[in-house]
């Protein structure tokens, strides 16, 4: 059966993608975070990437296996972490979680006041673009070719992969930045 991007839909992805985004900007930000909070953005980070392929795909099973391999890739990233850092102690700094909640705050502040000038706009314009987005979706839909996967509308599963990639790369580097050691202890 074929899924049709409704407005509640469309709202969700923006939410997610909001919340992608603050997941980097928290990360990004923060001079020395531990090893296993990059854990712990990652695991948030594919858990978001599988809600939005299972709603933007017809579907569940790609969104199922991206799950399983993410997870796989974190699980092979962890046990370089454990190896990286035996007995290094989680200190939880409090001032940093509460800025990360008052930026989060005023993110989501704002986010739902976009929402909600979309909602204002769609109501007048965007029908005609929806029902023609609904109808190329319903047409890849039926052909079903591989070639379709890099049109604009159909490239988020590639766009959060390479994204999700990113992220592990760069927190990775910050590690071995951050001790000025490779990963793995060489004899």
């Amino acid at each position: 059966m074929m899924k049709f991007f409704t407005i509640m839909q469309f709202q969700f992805l923006l939410i997610t993608m909001m919340f992608m985004m603050m997941i980097m900007i928290y990360s990004i930000q923060n001079l020395y975070i531990h090893p296993m909070n990059f854990i712990l953005n990652l695991f948030i980070y594919s858990i978001i990437i599988s809600l939005n392929l299972s709603i933007s795909n017809s579907s569940h099973w790609f969104s199922y296996i991206t799950f399983l391999v993410m997870i796989g890739g974190m699980m092979v990233i962890f046990m370089y972490f454990i190896s990286f850092v035996s007995n290094m102690k989680f200190n939880f700094n409090y001032k940093i979680l509460y800025k990360f909640i008052m930026k989060f705050i005023l993110i989501i502040v704002l986010l739902f006041m976009l929402l909600f000038k979309i909602n204002y706009f769609m109501m007048y314009n965007n029908y005609n673009e929806i029902y023609n987005m609904n109808y190329l979706f319903k047409v890849n839909y039926l052909e079903n070719k591989i070639n379709y996967i890099y049109l604009s509308f159909k490239n988020l599963p590639t766009m959060m992969s390479i994204i999700y990639l990113l992220l592990c790369l760069s927190f990775i580097v910050k590690m071995i930045l951050y001790k000025k050691l490779t990963l793995r202890k060489i004899n």
